[in-house]
């Protein structure tokens, strides 16, 4: 039995990265994280032995690495959220000081840290080595899900982070940024989505009710109505509309719909906003929403 299973997980990842337009998925059976990438990146595992820490993310000359990092055996009884705060000083060289951390949640509710860093770069001229300043960052830090050690050295990070030889561009952050927000250990999943997750892959649990929510006004005669949703795969157990906090006279509010998944496999759900007099032809908005259920 747990074989099949492992073959169906196996074919289901095969399938979901087939399908999908915009992103694959990459899995880490070693330290059981996953997240998501655009397909212009061609990825390559980084192994330690045998052990396979993390991937490599290229395009062109720019990389982009999400890697399970071990630290020194002094810092293993040290809590994540104080390692955070000299880790890239304790594991990469000339990283000199930590200038910026902020709290950084994925969309699966993974709590980690978006930190910036200063380094110093030596350089060799005629006149003798000269030292320039300059900022590294953001890099991404998360939480190992269990215990680890590689070499005999605890493993107390996964880093995400990024290089290009042209520099810190706002292009490449905000793509390391948007790997990032799909960060998730592979036992957890999503249950809430929103107008910003369209369009994106992501993973939910046979069994567990997922909740969309998007911005409405009824009073415009504008509604969401469900257009393709197969039945096969999922169970709308409630659905309603959430008028604003302030009853402000036009003001928009929320709809909502909790959905139950019945059967795995990969669905999609597709929402238009639309009057009913005009048509769904006529839409003026639409949601799709792309999930794995396992």
């Amino acid at each position: 039995m747990k074989r099949v299973f492992s073959i169906f997980v196996v074919v289901l990842f095969i399938t979901a990265a087939a399908l999908a337009e915009q992103v694959k998925t990459y899995n880490n059976s070693d330290f059981g994280f996953s997240l998501n990438y655009p397909n212009g990146l061609k990825p390559k595992e980084i192994k330690w032995v045998k052990e396979v820490t993390g991937v490599e993310l290229k395009k062109g000359r720019e990389v982009i690495t999400i890697q399970a990092m071990p630290a020194g055996t002094d810092y293993a009884k040290m809590p994540f959220d104080e390692y955070v705060k000299i880790a890239a000083g304790a594991e990469i060289a000339n990283f000199y000081k930590l200038i910026t951390i902020e709290s950084f949640v994925s969309d699966y509710g993974i709590e980690g840290y978006k930190t910036i860093w200063q380094v110093v770069e030596h350089a060799d001229t005629d006149s003798g080595e000269v030292n320039t300043m300059t900022i590294a960052g953001p890099i991404f830090y998360f939480p190992p899900r269990n215990a680890r050690q590689l070499g005999g050295q605890p493993v107390k990070t996964i880093m995400l982070s990024f290089y290009s030889p042209a520099g810190r561009s706002e292009a490449l952050i905000s793509e390391t940024e948007t790997i990032a927000a799909s960060f998730r250990y592979l036992d957890s999943f999503k249950t809430m989505f929103k107008r910003g997750d369209k369009g994106q892959l992501y993973f939910v649990k046979k069994g567990e009710a997922f909740r969309v929510e998007l911005p409405a006004n009824p009073t415009t005669g504008y509604n969401w109505f469900i257009t393709d949703l197969d039945e096969q795969y999922f169970k709308i157990s409630s659905s309603g509309y959430h008028p604003p906090d302030l009853m402000i006279p036009g003001a928009g509010g929320m709809s909502y719909w909790n959905i139950t998944p019945k059967k795995q496999g990969l669905a999609t759900i597709r929402l238009l906003y639309y009057r009913v007099w005009e048509g769904k032809e006529n839409a003026v908005d639409e949601f799709t929403l792309r999930v794995v259920i396992f």
